[in-house]
């Protein structure tokens, strides 16, 4: 399936919903605002720290809970506006559970950059103090020729990797919304599975969206809301097809497609 086609069938879903997932993800932006303004009031210490925790600790809830609403929008269901809090709390065990699993899936790369950040502050320390005692410029500049370099090269292989690393975890909340009864090892799993060979389509179909961004400038932000939608929607087009619950779900009426669904099983996504 070519990803204009995607694109195509999430404006379709959307029909007569933009308004509501607008809303949706203008209350997502509202309280996403909100922590942002208590935590710029807090003076640096140990309590703008415990508080910057507890905000991770029920953020990681609240946006499973925001796409379980688009998930239910874009399934045809009726959900109140405050769906994405009572969702995500009601199964906040579950979706931490999920990205534990998904952190450790990923702690090499992030230990990798951890080291290389750690390398890097000890290379500008270094050149640093090397600077302070008058050792010479060209000195100062191999001094971080030497570990600056490694460091940085450590840092951008880390960041590269932890990016596409990520890539493969991308649709386990989507997983955890149409199959909550697997462990979260299994949904992580299955992420993986869905996304092998797909990392780069999905990428694409993110980067498609560029053109719509920029746009979105002119509109004082208000067309961010609307494209928040788009983009969503889109990706649950991308993740149904890949699971090959698209024609079924678009078929409900229709009790005679279970010979069309089990040819969806490999599904080729097209375009890039």
């Amino acid at each position: 399936m070519k990803l204009s086609e995607i694109r195509a069938e999430a404006r379709k879903k959307l029909t007569g919903n933009w308004a509501k997932c607008a809303l949706y993800t203008l209350l997502l932006t509202v309280i996403s605002m909100l922590y942002s303004s208590i935590e710029n009031s807090l003076n640096a210490g140990i309590l703008k720290t415990i508080f910057n925790l507890a905000w991770y600790i029920i953020y990681v809830p609240i946006s499973y809970g925001f796409i379980a609403t688009f998930m239910n929008v874009f399934n045809g269901k009726t959900v109140d506006i405050f769906y994405f809090l009572k969702e995500g709390f009601k199964n906040f065990k579950k979706v931490w559970e999920v990205t534990l699993q998904t952190i450790l899936k990923l702690i090499g790369w992030i230990s990798l950059l951890i080291l290389s950040m750690v390398l890097l502050g000890i290379s500008i320390l270094s050149t640093a103090a090397s600077s302070v005692i008058s050792l010479g410029t060209i000195y100062t500049f191999t001094n971080f020729g030497v570990l600056g370099t490694i460091s940085l090269i450590l840092l951008l292989v880390s960041l590269v990797g932890l990016a596409i690393k990520e890539l493969s975890y991308v649709l386990t909340f989507f997983i955890l919304f149409e199959e909550p009864e697997l462990s979260g090892k299994e949904i992580v799993k299955k992420s993986e599975q869905l996304m092998n060979n797909n990392r780069s389509r999905y990428f694409c179909l993110c980067l498609s969206f560029i053109g719509w961004a920029i746009l979105a400038l002119f509109t004082f932000g208000i067309g961010y809301f609307f494209l928040t939608a788009y983009i969503q929607f889109s990706i649950i087009v991308f993740y149904k097809m890949l699971t090959g619950r698209a024609n079924t779900e678009n078929n409900t009426n229709n009790n005679n497609n279970n010979n069309n669904n089990n040819n969806n099983d490999d599904v080729v996504i097209k375009e890039c």
